[in-house]
């Protein structure tokens, strides 16, 4: 069940909010890492987040009981039953996130639901819509925000969801890191490195996964995000089961959030 100290009531819902304890739903609805026998502090880590996640119930069904529970689900606020899924999906070990409807030009090539947030609508609009999306599940650890097929975001939404995020609690995942400018307490934003997007090839989403692999290795950390399709999540599996071997640790997202060792 979602943590009482961490919700506002609004009429749409429910909204992550911070407690008065310090406590944010990030640090609280964060998958544990699991202890390991021997720690190694300079392991790679990286992170899978799935997006796309309620719109197809079959689907997801399949992702939840195939897949390790360090890889984590961000659920679209259009998906039904979202209550359920997300319950599901928190009861087998999986974090959550609202993988937000997202566009940011104006003329659009994919249907992104009423609630889209453009640059056009303006802020005001943009905050009612974000607000709607944020209340329509509670239990999830932060936000995804991925615009279209290129990831990227307007600076005027951009700057909103930085601001709603860092007021609630939240964590960000977006294709850019945050201003220069920023305060430096902000630690809650993290870049994808890699973007599988649904129309790829079982040798693409292979290919792309190589190379998170080795981004990791490079960095110390890289994180992903594939579109959930049935062959995305048998490809997930079994790049999964051989990372070990490659001396890499499969985390989850919200870890490379909060750098955690």
């Amino acid at each position: 069940m979602p943590d009482p100290r961490l919700i506002e009531i609004i009429p749409e819902g429910v909204l992550p909010i911070c407690a008065d304890d310090g406590a944010t739903p990030l640090s609280i609805y964060a998958r544990p890492l699991r202890p390991q026998v021997e720690p190694a502090s300079s392991e790679p880590r990286v992170a899978i987040i799935l997006r796309g996640v309620g719109i197809g119930q079959l689907a997801t069904l399949e992702a939840i009981l195939r897949l390790p529970s360090d890889m984590s689900f961000a659920l679209s606020p259009y998906a039904r039953e979202i209550d359920r899924q997300s319950g599901e999906i928190r009861e087998e070990g999986h974090e959550v996130f609202l993988d937000l409807p997202l566009i940011s030009r104006e003329q659009i090539f994919e249907d992104a639901g009423p609630k889209v947030l453009v640059p056009a609508a303006g802020e005001a609009e943009n905050l009612t819509r974000l607000k709607w999306s944020m209340a329509r599940v509670a239990g999830y650890a932060g936000l995804l925000a991925i615009s279209g097929s290129d990831g990227f975001i307007s600076p005027d939404v951009k700057d909103l969801l930085t601001r709603q995020a860092e007021t609630r609690g939240l964590g960000l995942v977006t294709h850019s890191l945050p201003d220069k400018t920023m305060a430096a307490s902000q630690n809650n934003h993290a870049r994808i490195d890699i973007l599988i997007h649904r129309d790829v090839s079982s040798n693409g989403i292979d290919e792309a996964l190589q190379r998170l692999t080795a981004e990791a290795k490079k960095n110390g950390s890289a994180l992903g995000v594939a579109v959930i399709t049935p062959l995305a999540i048998e490809r997930l599996k079994k790049w999964s089961e051989g990372l070990t071997a490659q001396g890499v640790r499969l985390v989850p997202a919200s870890a490379v959030l909060l750098q955690q060792r």
